[in-house]
């Protein structure tokens, strides 16, 4: 990875940020599973989400006095550690940084070397930079949250066994970037624990934290190859429950899968052939359909409702699919302006909120002809359109800005009658952060001020949304 990209990252990870909200946090889990972000955003995040789950299984599960204590125990411990994760990894990164604007840096054994020895991991072939981390590691007590019969509990561990739990001199390890799989394996490897916060990733745009926990009261007694088979066996004389762990930890199922409706139980794998058929490269497919994935779920039992309370992403994606009211979430309403042509053609413009304060309306096509006759429409109505070509996705954006969609809004009522739908969809499903924002953004809309504050009147709400991210996630949208 040459210089450059290194300092553009740097930069990205260093960047300030708002504080994230809890909200956000939960949000963030639930839909990808990793918190990741700029440095300071990123350990307020994971001190956040800890501290809420620690709160919540107290509050859930039946403890004993001692269990208690032991559970928010580990949460302060986890907490202090996190303290001092932050503070080292700024002041390495910001060395770093420093040392690659002067120019006073080498590379060494895939090691980029700052001039004080702080080094940053930069493998070509794993392609994520690392920086690792020191004296970030303390021993607790998790408690025995769940109480499940050691039948139970043993077919948990297997399939979390021939997933991703690993081994250090024979005791289980896990390691992870994914803060909702410490709770969920913990709750079958409780015990005395010792964990890590082992480095931190540094990602194209921001960074994310590296866990290690390792459960010092348990013994690895299989091999990871003879974990698989086991597990393998179990399903096929119709026991599910170590497949579910093994699907937590190497299953493939996303949001993208529920709104596709590809309700496959699918394993990434490097061995597919000894799992099922194959379903690609390095995937094994071992049955499809909502039955199925209805089992799946069946078999957590009680393991269910601490995987609901600790926002798994892939657990929460099969409560989507399971559940057709859910799933109607995964479908953002789309709030549109139609534009004619001489021709009587007509172009619908999506309208998007945008953070910032700013709000764009939006075309787009894959057709370049198409693309250029409603520029031409709009630069006909006196509006200032800006077209870009988006490679990756080989489409056209053809949009204006804020000033002029709000002028547009000021003189034509369907433009303002779009805008006041809109309000009235993120009035009731906006974020606490996209409500906070609304009150800055009605200062730039006092046409509607009346209208809006109706609305917010009616729903009981002192502030309103107006944030939106539509059709734009992952473009990365040029001179906007």
């Amino acid at each position: 990875m040459d210089r450059n990209k290194i300092k553009e990252r740097l930069e990205l990870a260093l960047r300030p940020a708002e504080p994230p909200t809890l909200e956000e946090v939960l949000e963030m889990v639930r839909r990808e599973g990793v918190l990741h972000g700029p440095v300071d955003w990123t350990f307020t995040a994971a001190k956040m989400y800890f501290h809420d789950k620690t709160v919540k299984i107290a509050e859930t599960f039946q403890l004993s006095n001692e269990e208690r204590k032991q559970l928010f125990d580990f949460n302060q411990k986890l907490s202090n550690l996190l303290d001092e994760a932050w503070k080292q990894t700024k002041t390495k990164l910001t060395s770093m940084y420093n040392a690659i604007l002067e120019g006073n840096y080498v590379i060494e054994d895939k090691r980029l070397y700052a001039s004080d020895k702080i080094w940053l991991y930069v493998d070509e072939k794993i392609g994520t930079p690392e920086l690792r981390l020191h004296q970030t590691s303390t021993q607790a007590t998790f408690p025995d949250i769940l109480k499940l019969p050691l039948e139970t509990l043993e077919l948990f561990q297997l399939g979390w066994r021939a997933s991703d739990e690993g081994e250090k001199a024979s005791k289980p390890r896990m390691s992870t970037s994914q803060p909702w799989q410490i709770f969920a394996w913990l709750a079958v490897r409780y015990g005395t624990i010792r964990i890590s916060l082992s480095g931190i990733k540094l990602r194209k745009k921001d960074i994310s934290i590296h866990f290690e926990v390792i459960a010092h009261d348990w013994t690895v007694k299989i091999t990871k190859e003879e974990a698989i088979d086991t597990v393998v066996n179990h399903y096929k004389n119709g026991e599910w429950a170590p497949l579910l762990t093994m699907w937590l930890g190497d299953g493939i199922f996303s949001r993208s899968s529920v709104k596709r409706h590809h309700y496959a139980i699918i394993i990434a794998t490097k061995t597919p052939e000894k799992i099922g058929r194959r379903a690609g490269s390095e995937r094994a497919y071992l049955v499809s359909g909502l039955n199925n994935l209805k089992k799946l779920a069946e078999v957590a039992g009680i393991y269910g409702k601490l995987l609901d309370l600790v926002d798994c992403d892939k657990w929460y994606h099969l409560q989507l699919a399971l559940d057709p009211q859910k799933r109607n979430i995964l479908y953002k309403k789309r709030f549109t302006i139609p534009i004619n042509s001489d021709t009587n053609e007509t172009f619908y413009l999506y309208i998007s909120f945008m953070k910032w304060n700013t709000i764009y309306a939006i075309y787009f096509s894959k057709d370049p002809e198409k693309a250029q006759k409603v520029y031409k429409i709009l630069k006909d109505n006196g509006f200032d359109p800006r077209i870009t070509f988006m490679p990756s996705g080989k489409i056209y954006h053809v949009y204006i800005l804020t000033k002029e969609v709000l002028k547009w809004a000021s003189r034509n009522t369907e433009v303002k009658k779009v805008l006041i739908e809109l309000a009235q969809h993120k009035l009731k499903h906006g974020t606490e952060r996209q409500k906070k924002e609304a009150e800055k953004f009605l200062k730039r809309l006092p046409f509607l001020l009346d209208t809006w504050l109706f609305l917010l009147h009616r729903q009981n709400i002192t502030t309103c949304v107006v944030e939106l991210n539509v059709h734009l996630s992952g473009y990365t949208c040029v001179d906007f």
